[in-house]
């Protein structure tokens, strides 16, 4: 029923942001979106309860929203007229402490010294010389795994490696800190270790006759609140589609024993592409390019795992994608993957669309149908759309639904016994191609 609830009284020690997770289980077809309020506040309209596959299977949702101190009510109350989920518990996580920051300049060193023209207040420059080292002494409230998060630049265009010790013992050995193009461009480099809880030294060691990187700052994160674990390593990384200007990704979801909350895409040290889920899409690359990336999960503490194993992948030699007649030509004969059919909009009594395999590709041929689901704008909302919802399932990088009036988009089937678009490595940001009346519009799932 539309408008029914389940509400929930949570006593939070302070005033700040905590994650919120939702054990679920929808055995339909559908979505089964629920507006969540906390203190009769809607913090997240239309938030996707997607079918868990039957009643039996449990799924979490999770979502970061703020939280008063003391008691809080949290209410998800149905957002159309199938209702809610089945809900089976909340969850709730008070994120950690902000990182804690340690100047590098403040720290003992050996075979380094403290240089000031290219960063502000000063940064320490290794001499050129392995066995260098940068000694930090940092104090923890927790026993556990902390991410260790170095500022550094390095000017050149080869790795500078470093060891790092953790109260004497070799925690993560020969570290990379790859060139960031200049002296002037700083980027982080990251390392979980376990760390006692009170004093600990954090040693950074180079290893070769370059020393190491300059380096401006030691971060510490997960030190003072009740999670410091990093999630998983992402597995699988793959390769699901490239175009002349991106290259399309997807991976297995990370474990974490909160929740993980989303994922960086790098490529060497820089940060190219962030998500919610398990796929992005890296854009505005040059035709003909070679990339390789790797892939960490994140949680709301801000922890962050190690790096996933590497994957390389070329862009297409040219700006413009295959018209729709080369498309056509290509999908001239179906070998069904799917365990069934889907129904079109005119099919009564038997469904006529399969959903077909072809290499590195998946397609079917069935009617249009339009929504415009997502942000709300006068091109898109209730007045313009008969079944308007503000939410999609998958969100921008910033957690937001999409904006179907400005980034076209397709919703694809939700798993079932018919087809599961998982298994072919179909995600959020996998690259679509919609042929309609002769004419190809390029878009994203």
């Amino acid at each position: 029923m539309f408008g029914s609830s389940t509400e929930w009284t949570i006593n939070a020690p302070g005033a700040g942001t905590a994650t919120l997770a939702f054990r679920y289980a929808n055995g339909t077809a559908a979505n089964r979106p629920g507006d969540v309020a906390i203190n009769g506040t809607v913090v997240a309209a239309a938030r996707a309860f997607n079918a868990t596959a039957d009643w039996d299977t449990w799924a979490t949702s999770t979502l970061t929203a703020t939280l008063a101190a003391g008691d809080n009510k949290v209410r998800v109350a149905a957002a159309n007229t199938g209702g809610n989920p089945n809900l089976d518990y909340l969850d709730v996580t008070t994120a950690d402490v902000p990182a804690t920051e340690y100047q590098a300049e403040a720290a003992t060193l050996t075979q380094a010294m403290v240089a000031t023209n290219h960063t502000g207040t000063g940064f320490v420059d290794y001499v050129n010389a392995a066995g260098g080292s940068i000694e930090w002494s940092v104090n923890v409230a927790e026993v556990g795994a902390h991410t260790l998060t170095f500022r550094y630049a390095n000017g050149t265009a080869v790795n500078w490696p470093m060891d790092i010790a953790v109260n004497g013992a070799t925690a993560a050995a020969g570290v990379a800190f790859p060139g960031t193009g200049n002296w002037d461009t700083w980027t982080d480099g990251r390392v979980t270790a376990t760390l006692n809880a009170g004093v600990n030294t954090i040693r950074a060691t180079g290893t070769t006759a370059n020393g190491g990187p300059n380096v401006d700052r030691l971060s510490v994160s997960g030190s003072g609140g009740p999670d410091g674990q990093a999630p998983s390593v992402p597995g699988g990384l793959r390769v699901t589609g490239t175009s002349a200007a991106g290259i399309s990704l997807a991976w297995t979801d990370s474990t974490d024993n909160v929740g993980v909350t989303g994922y960086r895409v790098y490529e060497a040290s820089a940060v190219v592409a962030t998500s919610p889920a398990a796929g992005a899409t890296v854009s505005g690359l040059a035709a003909n390019s070679t990339h390789t990336y790797t892939v960490t999960a994140l949680d709301a503490a801000g922890n962050e795992s190690a790096r996933s194993a590497a994957v390389t992948a070329t862009t297409g030699g040219s700006t413009a994608g295959p018209t729709a007649d080369q498309l056509l030509a290509k999908v001239t004969s179906c070998g069904q993957i799917s365990n069934g059919k889907y129904k079109t909009d005119s099919d009564v009594g038997t469904a006529t669309v399969a959903v077909c395999d072809k290499s590195g590709a998946v397609f079917w041929k069935g009617d249009m149908d339009i929504d415009c689901d997502g942000v709300r704008t006068s091109q898109c909302n209730e007045d313009t759309d008969c079944c308007f919802l503000p939410d999609t399932f998958c969100h921008t990088t910033s957690d937001t639904p999409l904006n179907s009036a400005q980034l076209p988009y397709m919703v694809v089937p939700s798993p079932s016994s018919i087809w599961d678009y998982r298994t072919k490595g179909i995600g959020c940001g996998t690259v679509v191609a919609i042929v309609y009346n002769g004419q190809v519009e390029y878009t994203v799932m």
